[in-house]
C-alpha cells in the first residue's frame, strides 16, 4: 500500500560546537542546518554563534518539515534523514577564494534511520535529545566528536492520519525542571 509519510525536525540549539578547517583563525562560526531524506532536503537559516571556551554554542530553534511518499510502507526501512552543519563563515569563504562550493565547510553530521525512529520511539519521536556530530572527512577524523545538537525528530504516516503528540504545559513544565536540574549537575 502506497503512504505518505512527514519528518519534523526541530533543531533546537548546538553546544560545543568546533570550525570547520576552511575558517579563519579567531573566526566565529555561523552554522546551518540541513536536514535530508532521499533526495529532499531543508535548510536552516544560518545561525549566530558565541565562543565557549575553543567552541561555540548557540540556539537554533527551527523546524524543518519534509513530505514523501512510499510505495509501501516497508520503505520507510532503508530511509536515513541527515542532518548536516556547515559553517556558513566558511563556505563564504571558499565561494569567494575558489567560485565554487565545498564540502570543507562541513563542521559534522547525524544519521537517523527511519525505520527506529517509525517503529522503536513512543510517539514515533525521538525528543529532546542531543546527538553528537563527527566529520569523516580525512582532515577530521581524529577529531572525533565536534559538537552536540539537541534535537526532536518525528516522523508521521500520514495516510493513517498520525499527528505529532502535543504537550501540555504540565509536560513543558516537567521537562525544564529535569533541564535545570541536569544542568545543575554538570
Amino acid at each position: 500500500t502506497e503512504c505518505d509519510y512527514k519528518i519534523l525536525c526541530h533543531i533546537h540549539e548546538f553546544r560545543d560546537m568546533k570550525c570547520c578547517s576552511e575558517a579563519k583563525d579567531g573566526a566565529i562560526p555561523n552554522p546551518s542546518f540541513t536536514v535530508s531524506v532521499w533526495d529532499d532536503e531543508e535548510m536552516t537559516e544560518q545561525v549566530p554563534s558565541s565562543p565557549n571556551g575553543g567552541a561555540f554554542s548557540g540556539t537554533v530553534d527551527s523546524i524543518c518539515s519534509i513530505d514523501f511518499h512510499v510505495e509501501t510502507e516497508d520503505d520507510i526501512i532503508n530511509g536515513e534523514l541527515c542532518i548536516k552543519v556547515h559553517d556558513d563563515n566558511a563556505r563564504t569563504l571558499w565561494q569567494n577564494m575558489k567560485g565554487g562550493t565545498s564540502s570543507s565547510n562541513l563542521i559534522g553530521s547525524f544519521n537517523f534511520s527511519l525505520e527506529d525512529i517509525y517503529n522503536q520511539m513512543p510517539n514515533h519521536e525521538y525528543y529532546h535529545q542531543w546527538i553528537g556530530l563527527t566529520n569523516t572527512s580525512s582532515s577530521h577524523v581524529r577529531l572525533g566528536i565536534v559538537g552536540y545538537v539537541k534535537v526532536t525528530v518525528c516522523v508521521l504516516n500520514i495516510t493513517k492520519g498520525e499527528r505529532q503528540k502535543f504537550r501540555t504545559l504540565q509536560d513543558i513544565e516537567k521537562e525544564l525542571d529535569q533541564t535545570f536540574s541536569e544542568s545543575d549537575v554538570l
